[in-house]
């Protein structure tokens, strides 16, 4: 096993050693070329670590400052610079021509586990549409090219690379470079995931996506949902794995969502919930909801087919999944899976039990944390008495 060990890290150094940046180059530039159609039309994704960008950048620099002395009148100087590594600025052209037309290009760390700080420079690819950029570091150095890919970028997928919305919406010294045609909101950017990030506050930069449709912001360190007001087109967000405690009014900055998700956060009310009208899909697990009550709150959902519940304090209560589905009628799935005929039986009759109650009874003979003793009683009781006392303890 030493030996394969040894033979392994023997392979690794003399691969390290082999390469350099002119063979780095050759290999991207076979590469672009091979597959350049594939590219082009989308259909593959230029994946670049951080390092490499930067060679390419700072070659690609030199390229324009020898392209500079052209324009300069100074055409000697331009050709005797040229014609002294001839081939290598020919590869630097060809590979110049493909990345401007690049649509879709993944940034991703070489290591497992740290960000790399090396500092990203998009300038050279000004098409862009789709953009993933994976455990690189977008606080330490603000990333140059982004701001100026508000009027064409449509995905948008930062992970574990930022510590503020802001760095990766708005970076620092941006809008005071941007020229009078570049926009400050972000005309096309429809989706976005950024999720896996240090970020602890919904700052002022999300009221730059207008056009967003759907926003993915979960594994962050949320506490409140905020500047969410001009996100008017959006359909779709994944709050999940923050420590959002509330949703009152959410109604009124979000009220187009037809998906949202919220696993496990600090919810125990689902107050402004309770009017996205459109709602098809909601994921409450893992929240401190403990009362039916808030679950009766989603019946003026007229939309509602798919809920997640599990691993909230009300999924230890007897009949759990008939209590839930009772209350909503037109529910196609609770917690991944579809209503059993048994259940819908259950449901109908459980229906037809509470039509009498008022809703003080009925909050009592729901409540997720009564005593074995008080169900027991409870599920032979037909009749209510007019005069039930819902605090009172069955003898």
């Amino acid at each position: 096993m030493s030996l394969i060990r040894g033979a392994k890290r023997r392979s690794e150094k003399q691969n390290e050693e082999s390469w350099t940046p002119e063979r780095y180059l050759q290999e991207l530039e076979a590469f672009l070329e091979s597959k350049a159609s594939e590219l082009f039309d989308g259909k593959r994704t230029l994946q670049l670590h951080p390092r490499g960008l930067e060679l390419v950048n700072n070659k690609l620099a030199s390229l324009d400052k020898l392209n500079d002395l052209n324009k300069s009148e100074q055409p000697l100087d331009y050709i005797r610079a040229y014609v002294s590594d001839i081939n290598d600025h020919q590869r630097l052209e060809r590979i110049q021509n493909i990345i401007l037309r690049l649509p879709k290009v993944k940034l991703m760390s070489l290591s497992k586990m740290k960000r790399d700080p090396t500092p990203i420079d998009l300038t050279h690819f000004r098409f862009l549409t789709s953009l993933e950029v994976y455990k690189c570091d977008l606080s330490t150095h603000p990333a140059l090219g982004i701001a100026e890919l508000r009027p064409r970028l449509q995905t948008l997928v930062v992970s574990n690379s930022a510590e503020a919305l802001g760095h990766i919406f708005a970076p620092r010294g941006s809008e005071s470079e941007l020229s009078d045609d570049v926009p400050r909101e972000w005309q096309k950017l429809t989706t976005v995931k950024c999720s896996h990030n240090s970020c602890s506050r919904m700052d002022s930069s999300l009221t730059l996506l207008t056009c967003v449709r759907s926003l993915d912001l979960s594994a962050n360190c949320f506490k409140a949902m905020e500047n969410l007001h001009n996100c008017v087109n959006m359909m779709s967000l994944d709050l999940s794995y923050n420590r959002i405690s509330s949703t009152a009014r959410l109604n009124e900055r979000c009220g187009n969502l037809t998906q949202l998700k919220l696993r496990c956060n600090s919810l125990t009310s689902t107050e402004g919930i309770d009017k996205l009208y459109s709602l098809e899909h909601l994921d409450l697990s893992g929240n401190l909801i403990s009362t039916f009550k808030e679950i009766s709150r989603l019946s003026a959902l007229p939309c509602l087919e798919v809920l997640f519940l599990k691993e909230n304090p009300i999924g230890f209560a007897s009949n759990y999944r008939v209590e839930v589905l009772s209350r909503l009628v037109g529910l196609v799935s609770l917690d991944g899976a579809e209503a059993t005929t048994k259940e819908l039986a259950a449901r109908r009759g459980q229906q037809a039990t509470a039509g009498g109650l008022n809703k003080g009874e009925e909050e009592y003979l729901y409540a997720p944390k009564l005593e074995k003793r008080r169900k027991s009683k409870l599920r032979n009781v037909d009749i209510v008495p007019p005069t039930f006392d819902r605090y009172a303890l069955p003898k």
